[in-house]
Parts: structure tokens; sequence; C-alpha cells
């Protein structure tokens, strides 16, 4: 069994998802929140984990 799944990061000003990465679920069991860049508000805001579809 892999711990490694991909999720995906969601800017919380405009919504997009940004990128996706992957996490070790049994060592990070809490959501992701990282500031990373945003193409459309062109500023670092705050990313957090969604559900991927």
């Amino acid at each position: 069994m892999n711990a490694k799944n991909s999720v995906q990061l969601q800017c919380q000003e405009c919504k997009n998802i940004n990128y996706i990465t992957n996490k070790n679920v049994k060592k990070k069991p809490e959501k992701l929140n990282l500031h990373k860049y945003c193409k459309t508000c062109k500023q670092t805001v705050e990313h957090k984990e969604t559900k991927k579809k």
C-alpha cells in the first residue's frame, strides 16, 4: 500500500486550482495550507488542500 496521495491546492482568493502535489497521509493527516504564487491573483496567497475530482 502506498502512503502518498496526490492532492490539489486551491487558491483562497480566486478559488482556482493551481497546484497538484503529493503528501504522505500517514505522517501528515491534516490538510495542507501553503503560501504559493497564484497566476490569476498575481500575488502570493494561501492555498488549501481540496478533494481530487
